[in-house]
């Protein structure tokens, strides 16, 4: 290294501070080990978490500024800055609105910026830093004995056709499989993925059942849920594919993974992977990575019960695609024929997912570790 330090030296001066953690979605999981992590605030340099306004952080929050101690939020989601943004109500969870009250907060694009600062937060309490959900996760390929890593984040063309040609993408954690092969035993892309949002109030099944019931006779459809689905209640709307057995037939058309889990970011990147296109309820992160990964997405018109300033909205923005619930059929065989939208999926990402701002990890390392 050009300043003398060797990488232990860094790694050891880094880890000389001591943090206070709350992780969540896996969102800290790179950041943990270049800090000491200590299970008591009194202890802690800082505090680092995902959410100031659920009981516990919110708490927490509290407690750091009675002692002093600089307290730092990550987004969790691209809508995240949702609970804060003045005119804005979620009648079924009750957000919007709400105050920030930590020290600064960590936001994944400019959008997020907007939005904090439309809803009274000052510039100085917040920083763009990029995505850490998206970074640093790699396609890996083989060609003989030598293997070659891809960025996830690398923008439309992720995978030059000369590496197509000749490398062979490495299967990931997770296999479907329905998943068609090309010549080269690759990924065919041949998907269309449902993502349910996880609402389970009784008007959020009833849309999503609404959805299903139009699209689930397609061919090749396939629904990609939270494990909130994975369960036998009657009012689930995927009832009747949670039933089919045996298992191996089951995940050809549901799959659910606990959002938790390390392994989560690498599902949904597996099947964006193996999508042709997606069909997605309320924008939200999903939409995000999609938009990295340049999968076209369809979003019908529904009420959510979102309001802005006391009327409806859909929330969808250019770089997707909308339609009227009963002409979903009809957008999704003209999207499949002629997808328009590439430019617009790579101004998103980089608006609201940041993949243009550098390595996350190390922005946020950057400003904990000056900040006075």
């Amino acid at each position: 290294m050009t300043d003398g330090h060797s990488v232990s030296a860094i790694i050891g001066y880094m880890r000389n501070k001591k943090g206070f953690f709350r992780n969540y979605n896996n969102l800290l999981n790179q950041i943990l080990p270049l800090y000491e992590n200590v299970d008591n605030i009194l202890k802690a340099d800082f505090l680092l978490t995902w959410n100031d306004l659920v009981s516990p952080n919110r708490e927490i929050v509290q407690l750091a500024k009675e002692f002093k101690k600089p307290s730092f939020i990550i987004e969790h989601g691209m809508k995240a800055v949702s609970d804060y943004q003045k005119d804005l109500q979620d009648v079924r969870f009750n957000m919007g609105g709400k105050p920030f009250t930590a020290d600064h907060m960590f936001l994944w694009g400019d959008k997020s910026k907007e939005i904090m600062i439309e809803s009274g937060v000052s510039s100085d309490k917040i920083s763009v830093v990029g995505s850490p959900i998206i970074y640093n996760y790699e396609y890996v390929y083989s060609c003989g004995s030598e293997t070659k890593t891809v960025p996830f984040n690398a923008g439309l063309s992720i995978i030059d056709p000369e590496t197509e040609r000749k490398w062979e993408l490495q299967e990931g954690i997770i296999s479907l499989p329905q998943i068609d092969r090309d010549e080269r035993g690759n990924p065919a892309g041949n998907l269309i993925t449902f993502f349910p949002y996880h609402d389970w109030t009784e008007q959020g099944l009833e849309n999503t059942k609404e959805i299903w019931d139009k699209i689930k006779h397609l061919p090749n459809i396939v629904v990609a849920a939270s494990s909130s689905y994975q369960n036998h209640k009657p009012e689930n709307p995927f009832l009747d594919l949670l039933k089919v057995e045996p298992y191996e037939e089951r995940i050809k058309k549901i799959i659910c993974s606990d959002i938790r889990r390390p392994g989560n970011i690498d599902f949904v990147k597996n099947i964006l992977r193996r999508s042709k296109l997606i069909i997605t309820t309320i924008p939200g992160t999903i939409n995000g990575i999609a938009w990295c990964m340049d999968v076209p997405i369809l979003s019908p018109k529904i009420d959510w019960n979102w309001r802005y300033k006391g009327k409806p909205i859909f929330d969808i923005c250019d770089a997707d695609y909308s339609c009227e619930l009963d002409d979903i059929e009809i957008n999704i065989h003209n999207i499949l024929k002629d997808d328009t939208k590439e430019n617009e999926r790579l101004k998103y990402a980089k608006y609201y997912m940041g993949i243009d701002k550098g390595n996350p990890i190390e922005n946020i390392r950057s400003f904990i570790d000056d900040y006075s």
